[in-house]
């Protein structure tokens, strides 16, 4: 069972150090028409990497908010979930996990993408490929929050240079506490998935 697979800165006002947030109101706002060379000048480039940080925070908050496992979480932790999410740059063939290893971490695609291989339990055959591959705001790995020492059902595999973000289940554990009892906030939910806690 499968579960849970305008323009720019049109306002005159000064930055001040509160830099992320205002550039992404800036840049977002419904006023906002042909870029204003002023306040693009202001803009250094140490605040067009936070600019570029923050960005890249929202859009991982915006694919962890489709996730159906994190469903009950409040946007509060959503944001705290996509800043724990740890990176990591794989090269094309290489494996992410194997079949049979242990499950430790949830992954999230941000770039590239991945393909699920079945292998054959002598090792001696090539691994099948199942599926198609999974792309840019994907997920896998989401068995590994709910079971502790559970194993990796397939494995997943590499296809191109491929950027991921990821936690661990410890770590999960840590800062939101068991996947079951986030899942008991909705018990419709909780209920579609609680053979996994009892296995």
């Amino acid at each position: 069972m499968l579960w849970w697979s305008g323009s720019c800165c049109g306002s005159s006002r000064k930055l001040s150090s509160n830099t992320s947030k205002e550039l992404s109101e800036l840049i977002h706002s419904e006023e906002n028409i042909p870029a204003n060379k002023d306040v693009l000048e202001e803009i250094t480039p140490r605040q067009f990497d936070e600019l570029d940080k923050a960005i890249e925070i929202a859009e991982i908050e915006q694919y962890l908010s489709r996730v159906t496992i994190f469903s009950t979480l409040m946007p509060k932790e959503i944001s705290i979930l996509a800043r724990s999410l740890k990176p990591s740059t794989l090269r094309d063939g290489e494996y992410v996990y194997r079949q049979g290893d242990v499950a430790d971490d949830f992954f999230l695609i941000m770039g590239g993408s991945v393909q699920k291989v079945v292998e054959s339990g002598d090792g001696e055959k090539p691994g099948i490929s199942v599926g198609n591959p999974l792309f840019h705001g994907q997920y896998f790995g989401q068995n590994a929050l709910a079971m502790a020492g559970s194993k990796r059902s397939c494995s997943m595999k590499v296809v191109g240079k491929t950027e991921l973000r990821s936690i661990s289940r410890d770590a999960f554990v840590s800062n939101f506490g068991p996947l079951s009892d986030i899942l008991r906030r909705d018990t419709i939910l909780f209920e579609k998935f609680q053979t996994y806690f009892s296995q």
